[in-house]
């Protein structure tokens, strides 16, 4: 499977893993998995690690933003990516969350730990 998740080393969010080649049905599951496992949390915050993967296509995009509002209890999703072009579906990422007005907040960041202090602010 080329989408895990396991929880961050403090246990406060989780961490989902995406690397090449993967599938929407493989997206689709581990969020499903992660919010499985926090049964009682309402507020999610998850960073998702694109570093092992191609940018994504912008139909990918949209798809992967839909599959992330079916589940209610995210909140804070950030996204770290390893070159330009991914960083930059990362914004267009960023600009459908903006523009569908969804119910959570999603960053793109190129280091690893700028986007763990945004997900503990």
């Amino acid at each position: 499977m080329a989408v895990t998740w396991r929880e961050s080393l403090n246990g406060t969010w989780a961490v989902v893993v995406v690397s090449d080649p993967f599938t929407m049905p493989e997206w689709r599951q581990a969020l499903m998995k992660v919010c499985e496992h926090y049964p009682s949390r309402r507020s999610l915050h998850v960073l998702v690690d694109g570093r092992h993967c191609a940018p994504p296509t912008t139909d990918f995009v949209g798809r992967a933003i839909t599959a992330l509002e079916a589940h209610k209890q995210y909140r804070r999703v950030a996204l770290v990516v390893h070159n330009a072009e991914s960083y930059k579906k990362g914004l267009l990422a960023e600009a459908v969350v903006n523009i569908r007005k969804l119910p959570f907040e999603l960053q793109t960041f190129s280091e690893w730990s700028a986007a763990e202090a945004w997900l503990e602010y």
